[in-house]
């Protein structure tokens, strides 16, 4: 009989402490319990919105991409607004279609600009892949101190090291400069 006893008194303390705990603590439970139930909410709302910005980007971008040939003035438009852009990879693609189009109407002037705009991109890879496509648009008509730089010969950390040599060791064949495209192939090895 006392161990009843004692076993009840136990339980309301128990419940007593509880109630207490719940009464001193109850905005933070109710706080806890909210972030608890919200922030997964909300996270899923951020992403929901930023994918679907950036399917509205990607959209103006194919939009821009279709036009080029039918309606420049209007893609052009389109592009120089992507190429602002928060997306690095859409600003990318805007540069390169632009600096593309540019480049086959003959306009070497703004091409060079937007290459050089181009250059402000934080991503290495996206930096790395327009300065690549810089050199195979313009491969004709540019001279060694340039591919130089755009190759970044000295780099010792690329992404591209393999097409770098090559588009090198061309050019220097392509200006009949043997000597210079033998290091070059001796270095590729």
């Amino acid at each position: 009989m006392s161990n009843e006893i004692e076993h009840q008194i136990n339980d309301e303390l128990l419940k007593d402490k509880l109630l207490n705990f719940y009464k001193n603590n109850k905005k933070k439970i109710f706080l806890l319990f909210s972030i608890l139930v919200f922030l997964p909410i909300f996270f899923q709302i951020f992403v929901y919105f930023k994918k679907k910005e950036n399917y509205n980007l990607l959209t103006q971008y194919l939009k821009a991409e279709y036009l080029i040939k039918d309606n420049p003035k209007k893609s052009i438009k389109i592009l120089n607004n992507l190429k602002n852009s928060k997306n690095e990879t859409i600003a990318m693609l805007s540069y390169g279609l632009l600096l593309e189009y540019y480049f086959n109407n003959k306009n070497l002037k703004i091409s060079k600009e937007i290459t050089r705009l181009n250059q402000e991109l934080k991503d290495d890879l996206l930096r790395e892949t327009s300065k690549l496509k810089k050199v195979i648009l313009l491969f004709d008509k540019i001279d060694e101190k340039e591919i130089l730089e755009l190759t970044e010969k000295n780099s010792t950390r690329s992404n591209f090291k393999i097409i770098k040599k090559q588009l090198l060791y061309d050019f220097y064949i392509k200006n009949n400069q043997e000597r210079k495209a033998k290091q070059i192939y001796d270095n590729k090895r």
